[in-house]
């Protein structure tokens, strides 16, 4: 990965994802461009921003993995993906880096939020991403999925503007440093409950910042993401 850019997303808070094969086999992905071609065939690609982004002029490609690193206004990610099955990714917290946005700061300072849709949708999308690649073959029978979000603790829970007529009655706020968690999954129950799985780690995360609100309302909000609505 583009040590620069990773090294700049840490200094704040970030997304760290994995995704892999629970069995290693060097070269299960035969050859680099056969990799190229599973990312673009499995990116996902509802909010204008596709995950994972690629740029073809600007990938690099390796003995074994390709890479993308991107910095554009508040997005500052970097990943790669092997010729393992494994898809490694790190992506700083929007949220973190609104000054490079100025139109949409507002007062948001590094270290100091995290949006309740935008974690929603962040998870939506690595789940959906990981499902697609299982459906395309790349993990046998059983896939690894780790996220790691970083850096939670003294957050509090917000909504960015434009996300309708929403606001928190109180401060959420999480107690913990760090949020990590790592799943292994059967491939076949995956590809059907992956939708599920990401709304359950949702669950998991607001409910460590104290989140007291019914969170069924936000289940549409996954629904109408997928179906292009949000």
């Amino acid at each position: 990965m583009s040590t620069e850019i990773l090294e700049k997303i840490k200094t704040r808070g970030y997304w760290q994802i994995v995704i892999r094969p629970q069995k290693f086999l060097k070269e299960r992905v035969l050859s680099l461009p056969n990799l190229v071609k599973s990312i673009e065939e499995n990116k996902v690609s509802y909010r204008g921003w596709d995950f994972p982004h690629l740029t073809l002029h600007e990938m690099h490609r390796d003995l074994d993995y390709i890479q993308m690193s991107t910095i554009f206004l508040e997005i500052n990610e970097t990943w790669r993906f092997y010729q393992s099955g494994q898809f490694a990714f790190f992506r700083g917290l929007s949220e973190d880096w609104v000054e490079e946005e100025k139109w949409q700061a507002r007062g948001v300072e590094p270290g100091k939020k995290l949006g309740v849709l935008s974690t929603l949708y962040q998870l939506s999308e690595v789940y959906e991403f990981a499902a697609r690649l299982a459906q395309a073959g790349i993990f046998d029978d059983t896939l690894v999925l780790k996220v790691n979000l970083i850096g939670t603790q003294g957050r509090n829970l917000f909504f960015w503007p434009g996300e309708g007529m929403r606001w928190l009655r109180k401060s959420y706020t999480c107690d913990i440093l760090n949020l990590p968690k790592q799943e292994s999954y059967k491939v076949t129950d995956f590809i059907a409950l992956s939708h599920d799985y990401s709304f359950q780690h949702f669950q998991w995360i607001m409910e460590r910042f104290g989140f007291d609100i019914s969170l069924d309302v936000f289940k549409r909000d996954q629904e109408k993401f997928f179906e292009g609505r949000f």
